[in-house]
């Protein structure tokens, strides 16, 4: 007997996108119900998956893939006309498809039954309980993790690499130049080679949000035009995973708590039917996501209250504080004005946890808004979390990284002319502005070797402080590893390194140290 088992990855690859297929059209097909041009692509798409698993045996799949065939032949003959009572039907006859091509047994006479009823004109016997699943990106699991050894591996190159250069350069040994340099080339080459495997494009998640999206709307009542822009950027696979939770929730955030119903819409002379985009960009070094709708925005006032209530803010803290600055405070731990929670924003994290999962990649959350207006929620995470660009900073006899996309600039200074202090912090002025200032050698309680001169300029949540140190090294590439035990728990540290010479240093996080 033949064994299958080798080709079921390629069943799943090809199903899955198959199945993205079938809720893009059917997502066409409730917008216009007169439109046949997306009957022929859902059928299209039935027949491969129904094909693809008779080939495998898969008899469960074969038949509910021929039964939705048989409904849909009747639509493009126009035997019978689909309404969205049907439509309901298709998306939950997905739904339970996406389920049984994933490996899960269950039943799906419910749904048969039903297939049946419709194909022979019985449209109002039909019990229809709508079950979508967001799962998250299934690559072939064995080839990532060869990825990540390959990567682990690379790592370790570029390390010890670093370790010869750097014996050499200071043996003054002439005669390994040139192959260091010539493997230096062939090491970086293979880094790269690598990255690209791991990049994979936003569609991978950003095509699964609009049948989220429909779901939610209909749910809360609302009407919503959703467009997604930017999603053939590409990011490393396991951070496009990461993301998925953190975007779930802000876009089901947009529709429970941003964009009002139709009737409060045209109320406000807006139209009825609200905006929510979802917008990639690539930067230097890292990744922009936006979320926005154009609802009602947040009351800097009423944000400022509750804050105040909780005890997040004081009164004197208040006057200091940008309109950014106040809009972030939603995302604190004690913030919460929701005094009721719906099926759709009771579901997954709330937006400290966003905030918190965003530091943990190495990036950061920033919210504004215009009240009455629109809301605007700000993702930037760093393109891997492999391999970053970092400026290695030094006081006493401890190095750290500080990650090159949250530094804005540095700068050297004389301590005693361009430090001032105000009410017993130290700042200093930059271009006109007044920036805070923290010291590193306070932060980690580490005995400054002279003076501190340098200020790396960090930007956190749309803040700009300075971080003083005794001095920086230029930028480099580096190798992150994660932290394990006691230091493993400690929030100021988002990782460690091992450096040119062999020793480590810890990777910081600067807005956790802020």
């Amino acid at each position: 007997m033949m064994d299958l088992s080798k080709y079921r990855e390629l069943f799943l690859t090809e199903s899955r996108e198959n199945l993205l297929n079938l809720n893009k059209y059917l997502l066409a097909l409730e917008n216009d119900l007169t439109n046949v041009a997306p009957l022929n692509e859902i059928f299209r798409s039935f027949h491969t998956i129904k094909g693809m698993a008779a080939s495998m045996g898969y008899q469960k799949i074969v038949d509910l893939t021929h039964q939705a065939e048989d409904l849909l032949d009747k639509f493009r003959k126009e035997e019978l006309k689909p309404n969205e009572e049907v439509l309901r039907l298709l998306f939950t006859a997905v739904d339970r498809l996406e389920s049984l091509v994933e490996g899960e047994d269950l039943s799906i006479d419910d749904v048969m039954k039903n297939l049946e009823l419709v194909s022979s004109g019985e449209f109002g016997k039909l019990d229809i309980k709508e079950e979508a699943k967001l799962r998250k990106i299934k690559d072939i699991r064995i080839t990532l993790d060869y990825l990540d050894t390959l990567m682990n591996i690379a790592g370790e190159l570029v390390i010890n690499k670093d370790r010869i250069l750097k014996i050499t350069q200071d043996r003054l040994i002439e005669e390994l130049t040139s192959p260091l340099e010539r493997l230096s080339r062939l090491v970086l080459d293979l880094q790269e080679k690598i990255m690209n495997i791991r990049m994979v494009p936003m569609w991978q998640v950003f095509d699964r949000f609009p049948r989220l999206i429909r779901d939610s709307s209909v749910k809360l009542g609302k009407e919503v035009d959703f467009v997604i822009e930017g999603k053939e950027i590409e990011l490393d696979r396991s951070m496009l995973d990461k993301l998925t939770d953190p975007l779930i929730h802000l876009l089901r955030n947009s529709i429970d708590h941003g964009i009002e119903s139709p009737q409060q819409r045209e109320q406000l002379n807006k139209p009825r039917k609200g905006r929510l985009l979802l917008q990639a960009k690539r930067l230097k070094e890292s990744v922009e996501i936006v979320v926005e709708d154009d609802g009602g925005g947040i009351n800097p006032d009423e944000v400022l209250s509750v804050a105040k209530k909780r005890g997040i803010i004081t009164d004197e803290e208040v006057e200091k504080l940008t309109p950014k600055e106040i809009f972030n405070l939603i995302a604190d731990t004690r913030y919460s004005t929701k005094r009721e929670v719906t099926e759709v924003s009771g579901r997954g994290v709330g937006l400290d946890i966003v905030k918190e999962r965003l530091r943990a990649l190495g990036g950061s959350l920033d919210i504004d808004s215009t009240v009455g207006e629109w809301s605007r929620f700000t993702l930037r995470v760093p393109l891997t979390l492999a391999i970053i660009k970092a400026l290695i900073a030094k006081v006493g006899d401890e190095r750290y990284a500080i990650p090159f996309s949250q530094v804005s600039e540095t700068i050297n200074i004389n301590p005693s002319s361009d430090i001032k202090t105000v009410h017993n912090k130290e700042v200093m002025l930059l271009r006109g502005e007044v920036i805070s200032l923290i010291r590193l050698s306070d932060v980690f309680e580490i005995p400054s070797n002279g003076n501190s001169n340098s200020v790396i300029v960090v930007n956190v949540e749309g803040k700009d402080m300075g971080i003083i140190v005794e001095s920086y090294f230029g930028q480099q590439e580096i190798i992150v590893k994660s932290l394990g035990g006691i230091l493993g728990d400690l929030p100021q540290f988002a990782g460690v390194t091992i450096l040119g010479d062999g020793k480590p240093a810890l990777i910081l996080d600067v807005a956790n140290i802020i």
